[in-house]
């Protein structure tokens, strides 16, 4: 979050992200973190170009998290952790690939 509100997004080919950042809290700030806070500041500061995997376990917020940003213009790939596949990663890998190559 910190990053993005400064601007330092030159350069980034693709974003993971897990819904639940708030339950792996290390400092008082990151208590009020969340990947559904965190998707205007994605919106707002992160070219559409750039793929996005939401990998969170939980079942119902990364939905929402997926249908904001996808109504922003993003490519997302909604991928429960447990269901992640190497293929699935593989190919949204492939997709970020892609996306540094053109930059």
């Amino acid at each position: 979050m910190g990053l993005l509100r400064k601007g330092f997004t030159e350069g980034i080919a693709g974003m993971m992200l897990d819904h639940d950042l708030d339950e792996q809290a290390i400092t008082e700030t990151d208590r009020s973190i969340s990947a559904t806070r965190l998707s205007p500041a994605i919106a707002a500061t992160i070219p559409r170009h750039v793929p996005i995997l939401i990998h969170s376990m939980n079942t119902s917020k990364p939905t929402h998290m997926k249908k904001f940003l996808e109504a922003q213009g993003f490519s997302v790939t909604r991928i429960r952790y447990a269901a992640l596949q190497k293929v699935d990663f593989d190919q949204w890998l492939d997709d970020v690939r892609d996306n540094f190559e053109e930059q």
